[in-house]
């Protein structure tokens, strides 16, 4: 693994919880992408329901455990109930984008 992807006390990149808002398309959806290849845990967030749950599935495909979660980043009712369903799908939330 790239040491640009672990540092000094951390976990191994698969073993990372990670959220990315703005997830089904553009620099999320990439984002999303490599993390799935290194089979972190992804939540994925962003308003486009069908679009995120093909980022999901492809990520899935990768051998990463993915949850899509619709969520309005400018609700702040909303981005908690995306913590709380990160933090019960993957527990401790390592990496939050």
């Amino acid at each position: 693994m790239s040491s640009i992807f672990k540092t000094k006390n951390s976990l191994p990149l698969n073993q990372q919880v990670v959220v990315i808002t703005g997830a089904s398309s553009g620099v999320g959806r990439a984002t999303a992408l490599e993390f799935a290849r290194y089979r972190c845990t992804v939540i994925l967030a962003a308003r486009q329901q069908n679009e995120l749950e093909e980022v999901a599935a492809i990520c899935q495909k990768l051998g990463a455990k993915a949850l899509a979660v619709p969520t309005d980043v400018t609700d702040e009712n909303a981005v908690n109930a995306l913590a709380k369903a990160a933090y019960d799908f993957g527990g401790k939330i390592n990496v939050w984008i």
